[in-house]
């Protein structure tokens, strides 16, 4: 009998673990440190078990409003939120969170990310067609003649051969 009670007592211990766990956040995207080479369309917060999102910031280190993601929080409860984002500019963002796990416990965290400078500019900006791309090349290609003129012209005026004696 003692041997019967000292059982359901850890079996009780043991399965009770599992209801007292907290809630929390599984991974996302972007993840926590992350370095992007171009801006995410998407936040995707994705959790242990299912909680209620009860708020969302984004926020651009420097800026001073918060980045719209269009989220609203809502009574349901669900294990991953996905967000869009506008085009993010290049930077540190800081993404924080609210939400209220199935126990009762309001749980919040919050991650990082980076968008490196190159994302905002080349994405979007390079030509679509060949007429464009065409010009471009060919004022590449005066700027770098007028480069080498003038580096030459440089070279002739502080030569000896140049006739300019001091």
């Amino acid at each position: 009998m003692k041997n019967t009670i000292i059982i359901t007592l850890w079996i009780l211990l043991l399965g009770s673990s599992q209801v007292f766990a907290h809630s929390k956040l599984a991974s996302s995207n972007p993840a926590d440190g992350q370095s992007l080479e171009q801006s995410p369309s998407e936040l995707l917060l994705s959790f242990n078990r299912s909680v209620t999102l009860m708020t969302v910031v984004v926020e651009h280190s420097g800026a001073e409003q918060a980045v719209a993601t269009g989220f609203k929080a809502s009574s349901d409860a669900a294990q991953q939120y996905q967000m869009s984002l506008p085009r993010l500019a290049p930077g540190s963002y800081q993404v924080r969170w609210v939400a209220l796990g199935a126990d009762g416990h309001k749980v919040k965290g919050g991650f990082a990310f980076v968008v490196l400078p190159l994302a905002a500019s080349v994405e979007g900006i390079l030509p679509v067609d060949a007429t464009s791309a065409v010009v471009i090349v060919a004022m590449a290609a005066e700027t770098i003649d007028f480069a080498l003129a003038a580096t030459a012209a440089g070279r002739w005026l502080v030569s000896d051969d140049s006739g300019w004696d001091s």
